[in-house]
């Protein structure tokens, strides 16, 4: 084989490795997951379309929503744009379904209200500078409340 023969039997082998290790470099880097995902929402759907999980943040407060098989939204955590941090359980159009909230303020306050199928209605919360409340209601009354 001539000198010229040589040189561009070696260049064809380079460019071939080239070539064949860039391919294989780039199907490596498609198999690893990005470092930063952004969006305006992420869902999670079933097999049927049903979304069962949604992460967003509508006027920019971000949340985290649950929903059943049915598609009614049963969990809800966000921290709202006053800083309100709050855990919602139940049916947030649940009139007549039991459902509960907790929640903690920027200013110190926090509380637990639980509301069940009848109406029936638990209050604990604590403010500062005032001592801690538990009410415990019916559909139009107080029947118990504890203040120190």
């Amino acid at each position: 084989m001539g000198q010229p023969k040589q040189v561009l039997a070696y260049a064809g082998a380079a460019s071939l490795l080239i070539l064949s290790t860039a391919s294989f470099l780039e199907a490596q880097q498609k198999g690893r997951p990005p470092r930063v995902v952004e969006a305006q929402e992420f869902r999670i759907t079933g097999a049927g379309g049903k979304i069962l999980a949604s992460l967003h943040a509508e006027g920019g407060a971000p949340t985290l929503s649950l929903f059943d098989s049915e598609g009614a939204q049963k969990i809800n955590l966000t921290v709202a744009t006053d800083g309100v941090a709050a855990i919602f359980v139940g049916d947030p159009k649940g009139q007549g379904k039991p459902r509960a909230r907790i929640y903690t303020a920027p200013n110190g306050q926090a509380g637990i209200i639980a509301v069940s199928s009848d109406g029936g209605t638990v209050i604990m919360d604590s403010k500062p500078g005032r001592s801690p409340n538990i009410e415990v209601l019916d559909k139009q009354r107080v029947l118990f409340q504890a203040v120190r």
